[in-house]
């Protein structure tokens, strides 16, 4: 249905939204348990952004309104996050060609001038 759609329209951003309850939490403190953390580090490994709401913060959350903006703003932030990483790989990958492209231009001098 629509509900799904949405759901999959989210996944092809590769946005994650965790929502982290009192579980995901070591004990009167604000620090992830192992298993979280390695749930976190799985999902950014296969290249997606996780984008987390605590439930410390969810709380204090007294309206629709509230959430609602509190959601946009952190997808708005996920996606910022997403395209700096995606200029980062990019701008790896173009120096790296780039310098690929200078080595095999230099090997292709060193040829004619051996001839």
């Amino acid at each position: 249905g629509e509900e799904g759609a949405k759901w999959l329209r989210l996944a092809q951003t590769g946005l994650v939204v965790e929502v982290d309850g009192p579980q995901h939490f070591y004990r009167g403190t604000r620090h992830w348990v192992a298993s979280s953390k390695l749930k976190h580090q799985l999902l950014e490994g296969l290249g997606l952004t996780v984008l987390h709401v605590p439930w410390f913060d969810w709380q204090k959350l007294n309206s629709h309104a509230q959430r609602r903006a509190y959601m946009l703003r952190l997808l708005q932030r996920g996606q910022e996050e997403r395209q700096r990483r995606e200029e980062a790989f990019l701008s790896e990958v173009a120096e790296a060609y780039g310098e690929a492209a200078a080595a095999a231009k230099k090997e292709q001098v060193r040829n004619v001038q051996s001839e």
